[in-house]
């Protein structure tokens, strides 16, 4: 099984949707959570 980090996570999308993009107002990064924890598919 592969896992990924948050900060890895989030790089990737950032790559594919920069937050150059975002409307003024919107919110982006993390919310909540943890950048170093991994995440797997169950």
């Amino acid at each position: 099984m592969n896992t990924i980090n948050g900060q890895a996570l989030i790089q990737a999308f950032e790559e594919w949707s920069p937050k150059s993009f975002a409307v003024e107002g919107d919110k982006n990064g993390l919310m909540i959570g943890s950048l170093n924890k991994p995440i797997k598919k169950s």
